[in-house]
C-alpha cells in the first residue's frame, strides 16, 4: 500500500507543483517547455476555478505538501472549438526520484475516471519518443498512437519525434456526455 494519495490541487499546492514541474524541466527530456512562465499564485488561481468545474482537472500525488506527481486535463478548444468538446487534452510530470513506483498510474486511474464521469469521448496527449516510462504507462491504459511527428523536438541527443495519442472513451454511437464549454 503506498503511503501517499492521490487528490484534486488545491491553491496550496501551487508552490510544490511547481517546483515539481520545473524539476522535470530543468532535465531537458521529457517536456517540450524549456521554462515555466506561469507563477505561482496563477497556478493558484487556475487550482481554485477548477475545484468545481467539470472543463479542468489537476491532480497532484504526494503526501501533505510533497508533491510527487502533478497530472492535469484540460476540456479542447477551450470553449472556441465546440467540434471537439467532446475531448480533454492530457498533461503529466512525475518527479525522478518516484517514477516507476505507482505515482503515474494512480494519477491516470483517476484522471480518466473523472474524464469518463464527465462525459468525455475522448482523452488526447502528446510525448516524446524517448519518454519510454511515459509511452509504456500510456500504452498500459490503451493509449494508442495517432500520429507521429518526425524531428519535432532537438534534444541534447539528437532530433526527436513527437507521438501524439488518444484513448477512445465512450463510442461513436453513444450520445455526447459533455456540453461545449461555456465561459464563465
Amino acid at each position: 500500500m503506498a503511503d501517499w494519495v492521490v487528490r484534486r490541487a488545491t491553491p496550496d499546492d501551487a508552490e510544490a507543483v511547481l517546483h515539481l514541474v520545473n524539476s522535470v524541466v530543468a532535465e531537458h527530456m521529457f517536456l517540450a517547455t524549456e521554462r515555466v512562465t506561469r507563477t505561482a499564485e496563477q497556478l493558484a488561481a487556475e487550482f481554485a476555478a477548477a475545484a468545481t468545474s467539470s472543463h479542468r482537472l489537476y491532480l497532484v500525488a504526494g503526501r501533505e505538501r510533497q508533491i510527487m506527481g502533478h497530472l492535469w486535463l484540460r476540456q479542447e478548444g477551450a470553449g472556441l472549438l465546440p467540434k471537439v468538446a467532446h475531448i480533454v487534452t492530457l498533461g503529466m510530470a512525475v518527479a525522478a526520484p518516484y517514477r516507476g513506483k505507482g505515482a503515474g498510474t494512480a494519477l491516470m486511474r483517476d484522471a480518466l475516471d473523472w474524464a469518463r464521469s464527465c462525459g468525455y469521448a475522448k482523452v488526447e496527449l502528446s510525448v516524446i519518443e524517448t519518454n519510454d516510462r511515459a509511452l509504456a504507462l500510456y500504452r498500459k491504459f490503451a493509449f494508442a498512437e495517432e500520429g507521429r511527428r518526425p524531428l519535432h523536438f532537438l534534444l541534447a541527443s539528437g532530433p526527436c519525434a513527437e507521438f501524439l495519442m488518444g484513448l477512445v472513451l465512450r463510442g461513436p454511437g453513444e450520445s455526447p456526455g459533455v456540453q461545449p464549454y461555456e465561459p464563465q
